[in-house]
Parts: C-alpha cells; sequence; structure tokens
C-alpha cells in the first residue's frame, strides 16, 4: 500500500514454426547493457537472446542482428525457412541487407491480428505461463516474510529470464499449430481432438486461481485474468528512438551500471564448501526429514564436476607458470 508500481519494462519476441516443433530462443530487450544481477554470467549462456536500449523496446539494429544470427544458424543446419512478419517500424532492413537461409515475407499493411499466427493465441498462453510462473512467486515470497519478518525481495532481470525461457518451454505444440490454422495460414483440421486447444481456457483458469490467492493475502479485490493478460496493451510495443534517447544511450555506456545487487564470482572452493554442509546438513536431519537417496547422488555427483574443474584449472594454472618462467 502506497507503494510506487514499478515502471521496469522488457520486451520479449517470439518466433516459432507452424507445427510447433520448433521455438526459438526468446529474445529479451531490457534497459541495462550489464545489469548487476547477470554480472559474471556469459550472455551467450543465458536461455534468451539478450539484447538491451534505454527504452527496452524493439529496434532495427536488434532486429537486423537478430536475423543475421538466425541465418547463420540456419546455414550451419543446412536449412532454409520462409519467415513471416508484420510491418512494425522497427522490422526494417539495414542496406538491403540479403540472407541465404531466410525468405523474408512481410505481412499485408493492418493485417497483424489476423494474420500474424503468434497474435492468434500463441502470445495470449506465453503470457498466462509467465504470469503464474511470476504469481506464484509473489505468493511464495510474501508467505516467506510473513514467517521471517523478511521483506518481499523483487523480481530480478535474472528471475525474469529465467521465467520468459520457461513459460515458452510451457507454451503446447498444439495451441501453436491452432494459432496458425485460426490464421487460415494452415488449413482446418479434420480431427476435432487435434484442433480443440485443451489448454487454453485451463490456462486462464489456473491463473485466476493465483490471482484470488494472492489478492486474498493482501486484503486486494481481484482482477479477472483477462484484464492481468490484456492490461498492458495500451503501451506502444515497438518504437524507435530519439536522437535524445541515443545520446542517453552512448553516455549508459561510459558510465558504470548500478542496476541492483551485484552477484560476486563463487569460486570453485566456496562451491565445494557448499555442498559439503548441504551433505552435513541431510546427515544430521536425516531422522527427522525425509531425503531421498537420489537427492544426496545429484549433490555428490555435483561435488565431482565442481572438483574435477577445480582440479584442471590447477593444472592449467601449472602449465601457464612453466611457460611464464621459460620463456
Amino acid at each position: 500500500v502506497g507503494k510506487k508500481q514499478s515502471k521496469e519494462r522488457v520486451t520479449i519476441a517470439l518466433c516459432c514454426n507452424a507445427s510447433g516443433t520448433e521455438k526459438v530462443k526468446p529474445v529479451f530487450i531490457g534497459k541495462s547493457q550489464n545489469p548487476r544481477a547477470l554480472k559474471n554470467i556469459p550472455k551467450s549462456s543465458l536461455p534468451v537472446q539478450y539484447y538491451w536500449n534505454k527504452t527496452a523496446y524493439m529496434q532495427v539494429s536488434i532486429w537486423n542482428d537478430w536475423l543475421k544470427l538466425f541465418d547463420s544458424r540456419l546455414r550451419l543446419q543446412n536449412r532454409h525457412i520462409i519467415l513471416l512478419y508484420d510491418g512494425a517500424s522497427t522490422h526494417k532492413l539495414i542496406d538491403d541487407v540479403e540472407f541465404s537461409n531466410i525468405r523474408l515475407h512481410k505481412l499485408p499493411p493492418n493485417t497483424t491480428s489476423r494474420l500474424q499466427p503468434c497474435d492468434a493465441g500463441i502470445i495470449h498462453s506465453f503470457k498466462a505461463q509467465y504470469r503464474k510462473l511470476f504469481l506464484r512467486n509473489r505468493i511464495k515470497a510474501f508467505d516467506n516474510s510473513q514467517e521471517t519478518g523478511q521483506p518481499i525481495p523483487e523480481i530480478t532481470i535474472k528471475k525474469a529470464i529465467k521465467y520468459v525461457a520457461k513459460a515458452w518451454e510451457l507454451v503446447q505444440p498444439v495451441t501453436i499449430t491452432n494459432g496458425w490454422r485460426k490464421t487460415g495460414i494452415l488449413p482446418p483440421s479434420t480431427d476435432d481432438d487435434i484442433d480443440f486447444d485443451f489448454d487454453e481456457f485451463e490456462e486462464v483458469d489456473q491463473l485466476q486461481d493465483l490471482i484470488g490467492q494472492l489478492a486474498s493475502k493482501i486484503y486486494r479485490s481481484p482482477m479477472s485474468a483477462e484484464e492481468y493478460l490484456e492490461y498492458e496493451k495500451d503501451e506502444t510495443n515497438h518504437q524507435m528512438m530519439t536522437d535524445k534517447e541515443i545520446i542517453e544511450m552512448i553516455k549508459e555506456l561510459e558510465e558504470p551500471n548500478v542496476e541492483g545487487p551485484e552477484i560476486p564470482i563463487i569460486s570453485n572452493y566456496e562451491a565445494l564448501a557448499a555442498l559439503n554442509q548441504i551433505i552435513t546438513y541431510i546427515e544430521q536431519k536425516s531422522d527427522k526429514m525425509e531425503f531421498s537417496n537420489d537427492h544426496i547422488r545429484t549433490i555428490k555427483k555435483l561435488r565431482k564436476v565442481i572438483e574435477r574443474e577445480e582440479f584442471h584449472s590447477k593444472q592449467q594454472v601449472t602449465l601457464d607458470s612453466y611457460f611464464s618462467i621459460n620463456i
């Protein structure tokens, strides 16, 4: 109560094939080049394609870079595709660039809502899955705060990325195929069982239940699931950067990033010590808490992996020292 609503935002772009068997890694556009929550984490290891700009909107440069990377990946796989895209102002090609393995096909003007498969239920499902993950996190955080008296932690960019990837993974192939069918790009199915989008209504019901749970804890009237899914639709989803914003972005490159708590680098030694503590804890609590053999095996397997990494890193240090002395 009395707390200002966070104005932090990100933009997500999704791409998938008509059968729902291939979902391209989501594009995630944030406001910071190097968020503190992602410090020391290689961007290439993230389950999303990470981009950034001052406004966190899609931009011409991001669109073109993503196309080049996608085309390179398809070339390595010796695959060729037709990519449907809408006529948003950011979907322009720089210097009429051509792609070897992507054939671009722009949808006619003012037809996105009717012909864009992602707008025919796919994005709706993705948002429902993401917001279910978000609400479960908030309910758990609220309950923990009530028990411990600790403040409720905010959702970090790292957690948001995790939930985006998980939500995209949870979107069912049948939902994607039906999205393509609703646009008329794919012919309607003759099999009622296949054509029926079995999870669409269940997703909304589950979301409504979670909204009700959280609302009851904070003593507020719950909004409807549909309102929650569509509340940000008034925002402009595609925006070009102004000259002022470009100058501010360049300045930001020159200044240290101060967003969020900094995550320190954890050494192999610290990780091993933590795992050993967990194993000791399990042994001490085994008479009061139920731990399966799988839990212990997993932790010990993890310990072996880190021990191996520590051994190889020491070998590398020895080799580097040898060559530096003998050069």
